[in-house]
C-alpha cells in the first residue's frame, strides 16, 4: 500500500474514534443500501480474490466494516469466486465493479465517507465513482471525481456532500431507502465495451466488437472531438453509474440486436412527400431524445448485426462502417441544442423544440450529419475516406447522399445547429431547388455556398 493510502486509513480511523461512530451504528442491520460503482482501468490485471481482498481491506481500514458484497461484470457475466474461467479480469473490456455497503455507512462522518470514496478511486485509477441508492424503486446516482474528493477539493464539495448524507439519513429514517439488488437493479446489460474515452453498452447484440474495431473507433473519435464539444446532457442513471473520467462522447451508446424500421423515425412528419424520402433497408443506428427501455434521455443506438450484414454484402470493412455510423450519430448530437449546459444551468429542455420534424428539415439534418462524417474521415482517416464516400454515394437515399454536396462547399454545420430547425420559407426554397420527387435535382457544380447560407438569413 502507498504512503498516501496508509495516511488516509490512519486519518479515517482517528475520525471514527473521535465521533464514536461504532456506538451509533452498533444495533443497525447490515443490508446493502448503498453501492459504489466504478469501471476498472482496462489494463488492470488482477485475480478476483486479489481485488476483493484489496477492497475489503479498504472497507475495514476506513470504515470499520467489511464489504457487504462485491460484484464484477465482465463480458456480460457476473464474476464470482467460483468462476475459475473468469478469474483473470479481461484486459480489453471494461469491468464494472459494484461494491455494496451496509447502511451503517450513511451514519459516518462525511469526511470519512469522502476519504473512503477517494481511496477506492485512487487505488483503482478509475478517475470517478458513482454512489447509488434506491428510493421507491428508483435508482438515484451521484458521481464524484477524484479531484473533488481529494484533500484540496474537499472544501468545494463539503457542504453539498454533507447535505447528501443528511438526505440519505432522512430517507432511511422514513423507510424510503430500499435494499439494492446489484445484479438485477444495476447489471442490466451484457457487456461494457471500453477503449480510451469510448464506452458502449451492449444490451443484446450477439456481434463481438473486437479490440481492433474498438481501437479504431476510439482513435477516430478521440482526434476528432475536442474536450469542450457541447452535447446534450445525459439523463440516464445507468450511464452515470458507469463512471470514469474522459468519456468521449459523453453520451450513452447502446448496442442492440434489432432496431425499429425507418418509418418509425418519420411518423411525426405529417406530409405525404415523406414516403418519397424515407430510406429503404435496415436501420444501422440512430440518435434520439426519446426514452429507451434501458436508457432515459439523449442517447445513440447502433445495430452491429445490421452493420455486419451490410459489410458482408458490399465488402466494406466492419470497423469502417461501424465508425461511419457512430460518427454520423454523434454528428446529430453535436447539432442538437437539447439539454445543453450553458453557464451554470441547462438550457433548451423542451424536447419538442430544435428538432427536425418536416421533410425539409430532415433533408438538411441528415445531409449535414453525413457532411460532418465525410469531413471527419477525410481529415483523420483519409485512407478509409473512399469507403465512406462510396457507401454514401451508392447505398444511401437522396437526403443522406446530399451530404456529398454539402461537404464539397464546406458548409458551416453550426448554422444549422443554432437555427430553430423549423420550416422557414428560406428552408423550403433551399429544399425545392435541391430535391424533387425523392431525388436530388441540383448538380454539384450548381450547388454553391450562397444557396446554403440563404437558409439562415
Amino acid at each position: 500500500m502507498t504512503d498516501l493510502f496508509d495516511e488516509l486509513c490512519n486519518e479515517c480511523v482517528e475520525d471514527l474514534q473521535t465521533n464514536n461512530v461504532s456506538e451509533v451504528i452498533e444495533d443497525i442491520e447490515e443490508e446493502t443500501i448503498l453501492v459504489v460503482s466504478l469501471c476498472l482501468n482496462p489494463t488492470l490485471n488482477q485475480t478476483f480474490i486479489e481485488l476483493k481482498n484489496k477492497i475489503e481491506y479498504i472497507g475495514r481500514s476506513l470504515a470499520f466494516m467489511n464489504v457487504s458484497s462485491l460484484y464484477l461484470s465482465c463480458d456480460g457475466k457476473v464474476i464470482n469466486e467460483d468462476d475459475v474461467k473468469k478469474e483473470i479480469l479481461h484486459m480489453n473490456r471494461a469491468t464494472l465493479v459494484c461494491i455494496g455497503y451496509p447502511q451503517e455507512i450513511i451514519y459516518e462522518s462525511p469526511r470519512c465517507f469522502c476519504k473512503l470514496l477517494y481511496t477506492i478511486i485512487n487505488k483503482f485509477g478509475c478517475g470517478e465513482c458513482s454512489v447509488i441508492t434506491k428510493t421507491d424503486e428508483t435508482l438515484d446516482v451521484c458521481v464524484y471525481r477524484e479531484d473533488e474528493l481529494s484533500r484540496e477539493g474537499w472544501n468545494q464539495i463539503r457542504e453539498p456532500f454533507e447535505e447528501y448524507l443528511e438526505e440519505l439519513k432522512d430517507k432511511k429514517q422514513n423507510n424510503k431507502l430500499q435494499e439494492i439488488d446489484i445484479e438485477n437493479d444495476i447489471l442490466q446489460f451484457r457487456t461494457v465495451y471500453r477503449c480510451g474515452g469510448l464506452m458502449m453498452r451492449n444490451v443484446d447484440s450477439d456481434v463481438e466488437i473486437d479490440d481492433e474495431c474498438l481501437g479504431y473507433l476510439n482513435l477516430l473519435i478521440d482526434v476528432w472531438l475536442s474536450s469542450d464539444s457541447s452535447m446534450p446532457l445525459s439523463e440516464d442513471n445507468v450511464f452515470r453509474l458507469l463512471a470514469y473520467s474522459g468519456k468521449k462522447p459523453d453520451l450513452p451508446i447502446l448496442l442492440k440486436k434489432t432496431l425499429p424500421e425507418y418509418s418509425s423515425f418519420w411518423k411525426e412528419i405529417d406530409d405525404e412527400r415523406r414516403y418519397q424520402y424515407i430510406p429503404h433497408g435496415d436501420v444501422l443506428g440512430y440518435y434520439s431524445r426519446d426514452e429507451h427501455p434501458l436508457c432515459t434521455g439523449p442517447h445513440i443506438v447502433l445495430c452491429p448485426e445490421n452493420i455486419r450484414q451490410i459489410t458482408q454484402a458490399y465488402h466494406i470493412p466492419f470497423k469502417i462502417l461501424m465508425a461511419k455510423v457512430l460518427v454520423h450519430e454523434i454528428a446529430h448530437a453535436l447539432m442538437d441544442r437539447y439539454r445543453i449546459v450553458d453557464g451554470d444551468g441547462i438550457r433548451y429542455i423542451n424536447p419538442e423544440e430544435n428538432w427536425p420534424n418536416t421533410v425539409e428539415a430532415k433533408a438538411m439534418e441528415e445531409s449535414m450529419a453525413n457532411a460532418i462524417t465525410l469531413f471527419v474521415f477525410r481529415k483523420y482517416a483519409n485512407e478509409d475516406y473512399k469507403y465512406v464516400r462510396h457507401y454514401i454515394d451508392n447505398m444511401q437515399s437522396a437526403i443522406y447522399k446530399f451530404g456529398l454536396w454539402q461537404e464539397q462547399i464546406y458548409v458551416d454545420w453550426k448554422k444549422w445547429r443554432d437555427s430553430s430547425k423549423q420550416n422557414t420559407n428560406e428552408l423550403k426554397e433551399w429544399f425545392n431547388k435541391c430535391f424533387d420527387n425523392g431525388d436530388i435535382i441540383i448538380t454539384k457544380e450548381d450547388y454553391k455556398q450562397k444557396l446554403f447560407n440563404n437558409v439562415f438569413l
